[in-house]
């Protein structure tokens, strides 16, 4: 028998954990399980940073179906995505069936606002003691989706597994400093 999702994501963070898989080489293994579970066509993992009302989320990796590595420069700010963030510290999910009707989305700086924005997805929150340190997206880039419940519950048990292997490391991993980020995309 196969070994389960969860079981290949723990053996993916005890490698980590251990130091015999880089932080970038988890991100890679840890997209390419979502993405074939979900059969989605594309995964982003994102890293939010700061207090509450001014946070931000910089994406720290895209990747496709195909395992090709998308550019991903986003940073998304707490200010002019305030229902998002809020429904995310909620629920911690969302859920959007079609971008191009979802209300959280209507500042034109929202990467999901360019010309060729995915249908569909789902994010899923990983906290790391009740605060929010990062994020887990799903995408359907054409076509409405319609996430099952099971999906959406799976993504969210994930990120709680992420969020695990999170805590046995170093408080600089992944320590995308958001600010610094969005200061190098500007310039």
């Amino acid at each position: 028998m196969a070994p389960a999702l969860s079981e290949k994501l723990d053996l993916l963070g005890w490698r980590w954990a251990d130091g015999t898989l880089s932080s970038q080489g988890y991100m890679d293994g840890l997209s390419c399980m979502l993405q074939r579970h979900f059969n989605c066509s594309a995964v982003a993992l994102w890293r939010i940073h700061g207090v509450n009302g001014e946070r931000k989320m910089a994406c720290l990796g895209r990747y496709r179906a195909s395992g090709e590595s998308l550019p991903c420069r986003a940073v998304l700010s707490e200010a002019r995505l305030s229902s998002y963030f809020a429904a995310l510290d909620d629920r911690g999910v969302y859920v959007c069936v079609d971008t191009g009707k979802a209300r959280d989305f209507v500042t034109a700086d929202d990467p999901r606002r360019r010309p060729d924005p995915p249908r569909a997805f789902v994010d899923a929150l990983v906290s790391i003691n009740g605060r929010p340190f990062g994020m887990l997206t799903c995408y359907q880039e054409t076509g409405l989706r319609h996430w099952a419940v099971d999906e959406v519950t799976k993504l969210r048990r994930l990120g709680a597994r992420v969020a695990s292997h999170l805590s046995r490391m170093t408080p600089t991993v992944f320590g995308v400093d958001c600010q610094t980020h969005a200061n190098r995309l500007e310039s």
